[in-house]
């Protein structure tokens, strides 16, 4: 079970939150307090200072007090051991078993509907969401924990920042909390518009009503995949996935928690009709023209006599997202441009491509060069070296694709 603060403060967090449910100290010392339900007379060991019998004695605490009041293990160990964390839980109803593959793949795809949902807020109103990612939910998906569940239990969890780097923030005003209030509204919204269409024979334009309330072809694409299963794998009639969100809050007036809880509902079937939204939404396939600015790090010729046309590799920014990272791309010039790009990859001059891209489903392919221009002289510092390319391909990938770090 893994632990985000430290040992002692879990004891004290707990030493809080047990008169609110009928505990009361009968034995208190520097090293240990016991503690006695009011109703059933049951006890527990807290110990209070680090020792080899320190992680059982909680652990064991932990298990009595969710049996004699009736809350899971999971619950408690939120409260105590990560107060510093929203939570959120995806439940599998109605599935026997589950490959181990598709149960890697519903964590991956659980990350990225967390992240669809963040770029939902932070980029209000669009259909598909690419390109680069705003630094606050990169640290936001960054700071998320996606911790494994019981064996059997087809649960997927995640604990979600509040903030970050400002502890002292008060509730209510931490700066990733917006994401994590958006997640059940744009997940009943997505399941509204998969339902109209599934049941009720909506048209596919009734995707676009939910773009209003933060549904993007990228939460789609996350949830179709989230709902997977082997056809061998479910139990009939009813299945479905119930994601819950769990809000940090406030503390009642007797010292227990303030609950803070939505549930969505999603049923398995829905999973064709994500993965028709997702496609139309993302209204592919699509044409358009991107421009990087950057410095030449890579140049090949096709022939191995070093004539004919060749390629070029650039790194650096692209105009049109929103993130301030370099990223690179290559892409095939005639015999002219390459000659070009040699002397400014030589005297290590910025340039700047303009060049015609098609979106697909999964990845972005380079069609063609559409302009070449060379800027101001830069600085030296490049690291880069002429390398020789026999190979041939009638279109590169885009090697951005995941935002890899160049």
């Amino acid at each position: 079970m893994p632990t985000f603060t430290d040992p002692v403060s879990s004891v004290s967090t707990l030493s809080v939150l047990l008169p609110s449910l009928g505990w009361s100290t009968v034995e208190s010392t520097t090293r240990r307090s016991v503690w006695e339900h009011a109703t059933s007379g049951a006890r527990v060991f807290l110990p209070h200072l680090p020792g080899n019998d320190f992680d059982d004695l909680f652990e064991r605490a932990i298990e009595v007090v969710g049996e004699e009041d009736g809350i899971s293990q999971d619950e408690l160990n939120w409260h105590v051991r990560w107060p510093e964390w929203d939570r959120l839980d995806s439940r599998t109803v109605g599935v026997n078993s589950l490959p181990f593959s598709l149960a890697i793949e519903k964590q991956v795809a659980l990350r990225d509907i967390l992240e669809a949902t963040a770029l939902s807020v932070a980029k209000r109103g669009e259909r598909y969401i690419r390109g680069g990612r705003p630094s606050v939910v990169r640290d936001y998906i960054g700071g998320a924990k996606l911790i494994p569940a019981a064996r059997g239990s087809f649960v997927v969890r995640a604990l979600l920042p509040l903030e970050k780097d400002k502890p002292s923030l008060p509730i209510g005003n931490f700066e990733f909390r917006r994401f994590t209030e958006a997640i059940p509204t744009v997940l009943d919204s997505a399941a509204a518009a998969a339902s109209d269409i599934a049941d009720r024979g909506a048209p596919l334009e009734r995707w676009e009503e939910a773009v209003e309330a933060g549904v993007t072809s990228n939460l789609c694409d996350g949830l179709a995949r989230h709902l997977a299963t082997s056809s061998a794998s479910i139990a009939p009639p009813d299945n479905f996935v119930e994601i819950g969100v769990h809000l940090r809050g406030g503390r009642q007036g007797d010292g227990s928690p303030q609950p803070n809880f939505s549930m969505s509902r999603l049923s398995l079937r829905l999973g064709p009709i994500f993965s028709a939204g997702r496609s139309y939404l993302m209204g592919q396939p699509e044409n358009f023209v991107l421009s990087v600015q950057g410095q030449i790090t890579r140049l090949s010729k096709r022939g191995a006599d070093g004539l004919g046309p060749g390629k070029i590799s650039v790194s650096g920014r692209f105009s049109d997202w929103d993130d301030d990272d370099d990223h690179s791309l290559t892409v095939e010039v005639d015999e002219i441009t390459h000659s070009q790009a040699v002397r400014a990859y030589e005297a290590a001059t910025p340039v700047r491509l303009q060049v015609e891209v098609r979106r697909e489903p999964t990845k972005l392919v380079i069609l063609r060069l559409v302009s070449y221009e060379e800027l101001a002289t830069g600085s030296d510092g490049r690291t880069s070296s002429l390398d020789d390319d026999t190979s041939d391909s009638s279109s590169v990938l885009f090697e951005g694709l995941n935002q890899a770090k160049k």
